[in-house]
């Protein structure tokens, strides 16, 4: 739970805007633009790329809703470790929705503008704080995957409430506050059900700090990349870092970093025509024969081959 609102941009522990911070893009949502907090909610706006494959989306103990403000996008779900993948298009000021409760997700987006970048909304509602009834004794559920949902006033409710986030004076905290209550009233009315509270899932990381991590390692792909710095990134100790990162994404850290190497690869391939060792090197590996080996384990071809195979 956050104990005050307040709004803040970019973070001293964020990418610069050099090399580092291009290739964070490449791999990761952008960095935070403005966003806001309230004891219930986290609103955040970003600019994201506008086509990203393979973003592993932690496991969750909020409602995540995503709103593209300049443009419509498809976007493909499927959990971790099996292979049905859900998709939908989502218009400008539509919504994609995912209640708490949800698994280590494999996501895709593609826009469907004209531009390199997609401008989202995101807010994060936490579900321990969304009660009907005077006990609180229900809560607010939500289907765990991916869901695109048309309903106008929470359309209207956000766009609002996005005018506000770079507005810090005390009218646009009590709106921001009162048009997130008013959002979650609606979401459970129109498209949630009034359930007992579920029980509390323990031992992931904290959104932020698995953000810090998940930055660290797009800003430092090149370098090595040790337990110890991603575990002091996070605030923890190595022991305990591992564990809970492993229940938030699915993956154990050396396996999510690899993942990345992979991704930034698949990317250089299929955008560039820079040869094969200088992409190794720019993903991270020591040569192109373990970028190789490496490659070909997670998606059962060469780099070569992949890099021929024709695209949309």
């Amino acid at each position: 739970m956050i104990k005050q609102a307040r709004p803040y941009g970019n973070s001293a522990d964020e990418p610069g805007d050099g090399a580092s911070a291009k290739l964070a893009r490449a791999i990761l949502p952008a960095p935070t633009l403005v966003s806001r907090e309230w004891p219930h909610a986290v609103a955040r706006m970003c600019r994201e790329p506008a086509h990203v494959r393979g973003f592993l989306e932690p496991a969750s103990t909020v409602h995540h809703v995503v709103m593209a403000l300049n443009a419509g996008f498809r976007v493909e779900s499927r959990e971790l470790g099996t292979s049905r993948w859900r998709s939908s298009e989502v218009a400008p000021g539509e919504l994609a929705i995912s209640g708490a409760g949800a698994a280590p997700t494999e996501l895709c987006w593609s826009s469907r503008g004209q531009g390199r970048t997609l401008d989202i909304l995101e807010l994060y509602l936490d579900p321990s704080e969304v009660s009907d009834g005077a006990d609180g004794s229900a809560r607010l559920s939500l289907d765990p995957g991916w869901t695109h949902v048309r309903d106008p006033l929470l359309s209207q409710l956000l766009l609002e409430l996005a005018k506000g986030l770079n507005q810090p004076d005390s009218a646009e905290l009590s709106f921001g506050e009162l048009a997130t209550t008013l959002f979650a009233r609606q979401l459970l009315r129109g498209h949630g059900a009034v359930t007992a509270p579920p029980a509390p899932r323990r031992g992931g990381l904290a959104p932020f700090s698995l953000g810090r991590v998940r930055e660290y390692v797009a800003a430092h792909l090149t370098g090595s990349i040790r337990l110890g710095k991603l575990a002091a990134v996070a605030g923890l100790t190595p022991f305990h870092f591992a564990r809970a990162f492993k229940v938030s994404t699915g993956l154990s850290p050396h396996a999510y970093v690899v993942r990345c190497r992979i991704e930034e690869a698949k990317r250089l391939l299929t955008t560039s025509t820079l040869p094969i060792s200088e992409i190794a090197r720019r993903a991270g590996f020591r040569g192109s024969g373990q970028l190789a080996t490496r490659f070909r384990a997670v998606t059962g071809h060469a780099p070569s081959a992949f890099r021929r195979f024709p695209r949309p």
